[in-house]
């Protein structure tokens, strides 16, 4: 299981307290698109999606794109499965 936390903050590093739509696309180490991906709004800044990882999920990183709707902002991280 894995917990993902995203924030969408201003230029002080301060949560954005409002609803955000966000876009939210997780892809494996060969490219394929993993359960969590969607549209999603945050609730004060901050949006937590909980997953559990497929028992045969190929070992590699883990691409985590997201896209603010209401800005265009999009900021990509990545995290390792072994």
């Amino acid at each position: 299981a894995y917990s993902i936390t995203i924030k969408v903050q201003d230029k002080k590093r301060n949560n954005i307290k409002a609803y955000i739509p966000l876009e939210v696309k997780l892809t494996d180490s060969e490219g394929k698109a993993l359960p969590g991906s969607g549209f999603y709004s945050t609730v004060d800044g901050i949006l937590t999606i909980n997953e559990t990882a497929a028992s045969n999920m190929s070992a590699g990183k883990v691409k985590i794109q997201v896209k603010c709707l209401a800005s265009g902002i999009t900021e990509t991280e990545t995290f390792n499965v072994k």
